[in-house]
């Protein structure tokens, strides 16, 4: 990961407000809580009190009965999420509720929306790709970033990039899945037939996305006639006054690859110069 983006780095961040369900969590200072049952993460440094206290937020979706064992819910007053946001002048609010908590999500993204707050939806919940959600934000004038998030090294990224080495090695994808064995209490909830549903469909349309970027992967300088429905060719075509090379490309109808390429072949041949990407340019005039 990186851990400077921007100007901004990993420790200009500051939380300043939480909130959560869970008894064990909720009252107890933030660098307590995110190591608190059901978390069972193998703690890797020992974290100091920041001053922030869990609070209390609606649990809108119930409990899951998959893994309602997991979950001791709080009898504490749930708290008015857009003051909270306001009172501690929040600038990035970062939803990260469970598989299926739509309502929860929905509920974190009217309160950032009510306070002006951008707004990261880090869920499998449909916020910043919905349209009604992105003309809110527009309006309102604050930021709204999703849906989901995926592990540094998770099944996601690992098939998406499967996926990519696949095509760029010339393998033509009809269909393809993937399936997640053991987890922790996210991937026991994905147990729940509604709200795996809900996940599964985020998680597609996250590779189903891939195709555009691996196609920009097939050529650098023929990928928007990929997107086209075209066909073309890109050419070495001579050299610059500073010795650099430089191309041109061809472009064609749909299924027109073999007239290209005939074409290409007469105008390498005419130009007198190597058509491999590795060949060497020393040929390049003085």
């Amino acid at each position: 990961m990186n851990e400077k983006i921007g100007p901004y780095k990993v420790s200009d961040i500051r939380f300043v407000a939480a909130f959560d369900i869970d008894e064990r969590k909720v009252g107890k200072d933030l660098s307590e809580a995110v190591c608190a049952e059901p978390n069972n993460t193998r703690k890797i440094v020992q974290l100091r009190p920041i001053g922030v206290k869990v609070q209390m937020a609606q649990p809108l979706d119930g409990i899951s009965p998959i893994a309602g064992d997991k979950i001791q819910p709080s009898n504490a007053k749930p708290s008015n999420i857009t003051k909270v946001l306001e009172d501690t002048k929040t600038d990035v609010v970062v939803n990260l509720t469970p598989t299926g908590a739509s309502k929860a999500s929905d509920m974190y993204a009217q309160a950032a929306l009510q306070a002006g707050r951008a707004f990261i939806n880090a869920t499998p919940a449909k916020i910043a790709s919905n349209k009604a959600w992105q003309a809110k934000y527009k309006k309102k004038g604050a930021l709204v970033v999703g849906d989901d998030i995926m592990d540094q090294i998770g099944s996601t990224i690992l098939h998406k990039n499967l996926l990519s080495l696949l095509v760029n090695r010339g393998t033509q994808i009809g269909e393809t899945y993937q399936l997640d064995i053991g987890g922790g209490t996210e991937s026991q909830l994905a147990l729940d037939k509604k709200r795996y549903e809900i996940k599964r469909g985020i998680k597609t349309a996250a590779v189903a996305a891939a195709p555009l970027r691996l196609n920009a992967d097939l050529g650098l300088y023929t990928n928007f006639a990929n997107l086209l429905d075209l066909a073309a060719i890109a050419l070495p075509a001579g050299f610059r006054k500073d010795g650099l090379p430089f191309g041109c490309s061809l472009i064609a109808p749909a299924f027109a690859d073999r007239a290209l390429l005939d074409l290409g072949t007469r105008c390498q041949e005419l130009a007198g110069l190597p058509l491999s990407a590795r060949a060497p340019w020393s040929a390049a005039p003085a």
